[in-house]
């Protein structure tokens, strides 16, 4: 006879939480480093993600910007060019 789906995932949940009690006890110690090159690698995933974060927080917040100024029915400014004319 098949288990319902809620004893089932009780099931897997006390054995996850026995194992992660257990974890700390097996464990040994790793003696591993990170050298330059790895550090140099995190530093840069970290530097992307934050630069990535702001170009789209920055490009969501002028969506917004645009969609509310015509929702209340005022047209978005226009930038002048370098010669003098709008686009």
């Amino acid at each position: 006879m098949m288990k319902s789906i809620g004893t089932l995932g009780g099931f897997l949940m006390r054995g996850f939480v026995v194992s992660a009690l257990m974890l700390p006890i097996f464990v040994a110690p790793a003696y591993a480093y990170i050298d330059p090159g790895t550090g140099t690698l995190i530093l840069q995933a970290i530097v992307a993600a934050v630069a990535g974060a702001l170009a789209y927080v920055t490009m969501t917040y002028g969506r917004v910007k645009t969609f509310i100024s015509r929702l209340l029915g005022r047209a978005p400014e226009a930038e002048d060019n370098e010669d003098g004319g709008t686009r």
